[in-house]
Protein backbone atom coordinates (compact mmCIF):
# COMPACT_ATOMS: atom_id res chain seq x y z
CA UNK A 1 0.00 0.00 0.00
CA UNK A 2 1.46 3.27 -1.01
CA UNK A 3 1.77 6.08 1.71
CA UNK A 4 0.07 9.23 1.41
CA UNK A 5 1.44 12.03 -0.11
CA UNK A 6 3.56 14.42 2.06
CA UNK A 7 1.42 17.75 2.00
CA UNK A 8 2.77 20.99 2.93
CA UNK A 9 2.25 21.86 6.67
CA UNK A 10 -0.68 24.35 6.18
CA UNK A 11 -2.11 22.63 3.21
CA UNK A 12 -5.18 21.29 5.48
CA UNK A 13 -5.69 24.76 5.88
CA UNK A 14 -6.47 25.46 2.59
CA UNK A 15 -10.08 23.97 2.77
CA UNK A 16 -11.17 27.01 4.74
CA UNK A 17 -9.71 29.15 1.87
CA UNK A 18 -7.34 32.12 2.24
CA UNK A 19 -7.74 35.30 2.58
CA UNK A 20 -4.97 38.19 1.44
CA UNK A 21 -2.38 35.43 1.09
CA UNK A 22 -2.80 33.97 4.84
CA UNK A 23 -4.74 31.48 6.01
CA UNK A 24 -7.85 32.25 7.92
CA UNK A 25 -6.27 31.60 11.50
CA UNK A 26 -2.46 31.37 10.92
CA UNK A 27 -0.55 34.49 11.56
CA UNK A 28 2.12 36.19 9.74
CA UNK A 29 4.80 34.65 11.42
CA UNK A 30 3.27 31.06 11.61
CA UNK A 31 2.74 31.60 7.54
CA UNK A 32 6.02 32.87 7.19
CA UNK A 33 7.13 29.31 8.94
CA UNK A 34 5.54 27.39 6.64
CA UNK A 35 7.19 28.49 3.81
CA UNK A 36 10.61 27.87 5.35
CA UNK A 37 9.34 24.49 6.20
CA UNK A 38 9.47 23.79 2.59
CA UNK A 39 5.75 24.98 1.14
CA UNK A 40 6.63 26.76 -1.90
CA UNK A 41 5.36 30.77 -2.83
CA UNK A 42 3.24 29.52 -6.12
CA UNK A 43 1.59 26.80 -4.06
CA UNK A 44 0.49 29.18 -1.67
CA UNK A 45 -0.49 31.86 -4.98
CA UNK A 46 -2.12 28.88 -6.64
CA UNK A 47 -4.70 28.35 -3.37
CA UNK A 48 -4.82 31.81 -2.07
CA UNK A 49 -8.47 33.24 -3.09
CA UNK A 50 -8.44 36.26 -5.22
CA UNK A 51 -10.06 39.68 -3.55
CA UNK A 52 -12.99 40.70 -5.87
CA UNK A 53 -12.18 43.52 -8.03
CA UNK A 54 -12.75 46.66 -6.07
CA UNK A 55 -14.26 49.04 -8.56
CA UNK A 56 -17.00 46.13 -9.79
CA UNK A 57 -19.71 46.34 -6.80
CA UNK A 58 -20.83 42.98 -5.75
CA UNK A 59 -24.10 41.53 -7.31
CA UNK A 60 -26.67 41.20 -4.78
CA UNK A 61 -29.29 38.26 -4.48
CA UNK A 62 -32.38 38.79 -7.22
CA UNK A 63 -34.73 38.47 -4.33
CA UNK A 64 -33.52 41.31 -2.02
CA UNK A 65 -32.90 43.77 -5.03
CA UNK A 66 -36.17 45.68 -3.48
CA UNK A 67 -35.60 44.44 0.11
CA UNK A 68 -36.75 42.05 2.39
CA UNK A 69 -40.59 43.32 1.79
CA UNK A 70 -43.11 41.48 4.09
CA UNK A 71 -46.15 43.04 2.33
CA UNK A 72 -46.69 44.10 -0.90
CA UNK A 73 -47.59 47.29 -0.19
CA UNK A 74 -43.81 47.38 1.09
CA UNK A 75 -42.23 45.47 -1.94
CA UNK A 76 -44.03 48.64 -4.22
CA UNK A 77 -42.86 51.28 -2.01
CA UNK A 78 -39.05 50.31 -3.21
CA UNK A 79 -39.92 50.16 -6.74
CA UNK A 80 -39.76 53.05 -9.19
CA UNK A 81 -42.61 55.43 -9.39
CA UNK A 82 -43.44 54.25 -13.32
CA UNK A 83 -43.24 50.40 -12.06
CA UNK A 84 -45.04 51.44 -9.12
CA UNK A 85 -47.92 52.57 -11.01
CA UNK A 86 -48.35 50.10 -13.70
CA UNK A 87 -48.28 47.41 -10.79
CA UNK A 88 -50.42 49.38 -8.71
CA UNK A 89 -52.90 49.02 -11.22
CA UNK A 90 -52.06 45.08 -12.08
CA UNK A 91 -52.56 44.68 -8.67
CA UNK A 92 -56.38 46.27 -8.48
CA UNK A 93 -56.96 44.05 -11.42
CA UNK A 94 -55.99 40.33 -9.88
CA UNK A 95 -57.89 42.06 -6.59
CA UNK A 96 -60.91 42.45 -8.58
CA UNK A 97 -60.21 39.16 -10.70
CA UNK A 98 -59.62 36.94 -7.34
CA UNK A 99 -61.85 39.21 -4.06
CA UNK A 100 -60.95 36.00 -2.33
CA UNK A 101 -57.46 35.49 -2.74
CA UNK A 102 -54.76 36.57 -0.33
CA UNK A 103 -52.12 38.57 -0.86
CA UNK A 104 -48.32 37.09 0.38
CA UNK A 105 -44.97 37.90 -0.86
CA UNK A 106 -43.39 34.51 -2.17
CA UNK A 107 -39.79 33.83 -3.66
CA UNK A 108 -39.29 37.77 -2.96
CA UNK A 109 -42.47 38.91 -5.30
CA UNK A 110 -45.63 40.03 -3.99
CA UNK A 111 -48.30 37.31 -4.94
CA UNK A 112 -51.80 35.91 -4.25
CA UNK A 113 -52.74 32.56 -2.84
CA UNK A 114 -55.92 31.19 -3.48
CA UNK A 115 -56.32 27.20 -3.03
CA UNK A 116 -52.32 27.36 -3.60
CA UNK A 117 -50.07 30.17 -5.39
CA UNK A 118 -52.32 32.12 -8.15
CA UNK A 119 -50.20 34.07 -9.82
CA UNK A 120 -47.76 37.18 -8.98
CA UNK A 121 -46.07 40.26 -10.62
CA UNK A 122 -42.53 41.75 -10.00
CA UNK A 123 -40.34 44.66 -11.33
CA UNK A 124 -36.84 44.61 -12.34
CA UNK A 125 -34.48 47.24 -14.47
CA UNK A 126 -35.89 47.49 -17.51
CA UNK A 127 -39.48 45.51 -17.36
CA UNK A 128 -41.95 44.45 -14.99
CA UNK A 129 -43.46 41.18 -15.34
CA UNK A 130 -46.61 38.95 -14.17
CA UNK A 131 -46.21 35.64 -13.25
CA UNK A 132 -48.78 33.19 -13.80
CA UNK A 133 -47.15 30.57 -11.27
CA UNK A 134 -47.08 27.71 -13.57
CA UNK A 135 -45.45 26.43 -16.82
CA UNK A 136 -48.37 26.24 -19.03
CA UNK A 137 -50.66 29.68 -18.56
CA UNK A 138 -48.15 31.78 -20.63
CA UNK A 139 -48.45 28.88 -23.54
CA UNK A 140 -52.26 28.85 -23.42
CA UNK A 141 -52.98 32.53 -23.61
CA UNK A 142 -49.65 32.49 -27.14
CA UNK A 143 -51.84 34.27 -29.40
CA UNK A 144 -53.22 36.92 -26.37
CA UNK A 145 -49.81 37.86 -25.14
CA UNK A 146 -47.98 38.04 -28.91
CA UNK A 147 -46.83 41.37 -28.34
CA UNK A 148 -45.60 40.74 -24.98
CA UNK A 149 -42.00 38.94 -24.25
CA UNK A 150 -42.47 35.56 -22.91
CA UNK A 151 -40.86 33.18 -20.97
CA UNK A 152 -42.34 29.56 -19.89
CA UNK A 153 -44.07 31.22 -16.69
CA UNK A 154 -43.69 35.14 -17.00
CA UNK A 155 -44.98 37.67 -19.03
CA UNK A 156 -42.71 41.10 -19.33
CA UNK A 157 -44.01 44.45 -20.02
CA UNK A 158 -42.97 47.61 -19.56
CA UNK A 159 -45.02 50.49 -17.92
CA UNK A 160 -45.23 52.26 -21.36
CA UNK A 161 -47.21 49.49 -22.42
CA UNK A 162 -49.20 47.41 -19.42
CA UNK A 163 -50.85 44.02 -19.77
CA UNK A 164 -54.68 44.58 -21.00
CA UNK A 165 -56.56 44.52 -17.80
CA UNK A 166 -59.37 42.04 -20.36
CA UNK A 167 -56.27 39.47 -20.74
CA UNK A 168 -55.39 39.76 -16.84
CA UNK A 169 -58.78 39.37 -15.71
CA UNK A 170 -58.77 35.98 -18.08
CA UNK A 171 -55.91 34.81 -16.93
CA UNK A 172 -56.43 34.96 -13.18
CA UNK A 173 -59.60 33.37 -13.92
CA UNK A 174 -58.34 30.61 -15.72
CA UNK A 175 -55.40 30.19 -12.92
CA UNK A 176 -58.61 30.30 -9.91
CA UNK A 177 -60.24 27.36 -11.84
CA UNK A 178 -57.06 25.51 -12.15
CA UNK A 179 -56.42 25.74 -8.09
CA UNK A 180 -60.09 24.98 -7.51
CA UNK A 181 -59.85 21.81 -9.86
CA UNK A 182 -56.12 21.15 -7.96
CA UNK A 183 -57.58 21.18 -4.28
CA UNK A 184 -60.97 19.01 -5.27
CA UNK A 185 -58.66 16.38 -6.61
CA UNK A 186 -56.19 16.63 -3.42
CA UNK A 187 -59.43 16.26 -1.23
CA UNK A 188 -60.42 13.43 -2.96
CA UNK A 189 -57.54 11.33 -2.79
CA UNK A 190 -57.25 12.18 0.89
CA UNK A 191 -60.58 10.77 1.04
CA UNK A 192 -59.69 8.08 -0.57
CA UNK A 193 -56.68 7.08 1.08
CA UNK A 194 -58.76 7.45 4.47
CA UNK A 195 -61.27 5.37 3.64
CA UNK A 196 -59.29 3.29 1.77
Amino acid sequence: MLAPPQLPPCSRRYVNRLRGGLCRDRSVDEHSADLEAGCSPEYHLAMVKRPMNPTKPARRPRSSTYGAATTIDEYLARVEPEQRDALEALRQVIRKAAPKAEEVITYGIPAFRQNGFLIGFAASARHCSLHPMNSHTVADFATELAGYSTSTGTVRFTPEKPLPAALVRKIVKARITENDADAKEKLAMKGRKAGG
